[in-house]
Formats: structure tokens, C-alpha cells, sequence
């Protein structure tokens, strides 16, 4: 599966020790997003239908970043990240980072 740079970043800010956690956590994730079209919206949809659609030996292949790496990136805890603030959060990452 192909993913794009934002959604890999997404993955890895959410990602967990399986597929089917990591898509619960990005489903809770995504009513805590404001409504309407918005960049973390799609991004967080594309991701869910992108980790429903591959197996869970695919998932376990995906190589995700230290969350230091994202921590110290961001300056926060991802759990102390408010929703509202995910798409700059994904900028800021996105700036950063190198896929």
C-alpha cells in the first residue's frame, strides 16, 4: 500500500502495536475533529481506509519513527495535542521529516 507523506506522518503519531487498535484510535481521533472539510479530516479518513484494506502482517511491515522523534518535533505528548491543532501539527512534521 502507498502512502502519502501526511499519512505516514499521521500513522506515526497514532500508531499502535496493531492495525486494529491503531484504526480504533484514528476513528476516536476522528470525532474529536472538527466538522467539514478540513486537511486532518481527510487525511485521518484516507488513513483508516488505507489500514482497513491491508493485512495485519502488512501492518506489522510498516517501520515507524521513535516517538521521541515526534515528541521532540512537536514539543508535546501526542496525547496532550489538541485535535484542533493536528493539521499544524502535520505541517510542522511534515517540515521536519524526511519520507
Amino acid at each position: 500500500m502507498k502512502y502519502t507523506k501526511s499519512e505516514k506522518i499521521l500513522m506515526n503519531m497514532y500508531a499502535s502495536i496493531d492495525r486494529t487498535e491503531s484504526i480504533e484510535i484514528l476513528t476516536d481521533l476522528k470525532k474529536k475533529l472538527l466538522p467539514g472539510p478540513n486537511e486532518a479530516l481527510t487525511i485521518t479518513d484516507s488513513v483508516i481506509t488505507k489500514l482497513k484494506k491491508i493485512s495485519n502482517q502488512e501492518y506489522d511491515q510498516i517501520e515507524f519513527l521513535p516517538d521521541e522523534l515526534i515528541t521532540d518535533i512537536l514539543g508535546c505528548e501526542i496525547d496532550e495535542l489538541d485535535p484542533a491543532n493536528l493539521s499544524e501539527a502535520l505541517k510542522t512534521l511534515s517540515a521536519e521529516l524526511e519520507y
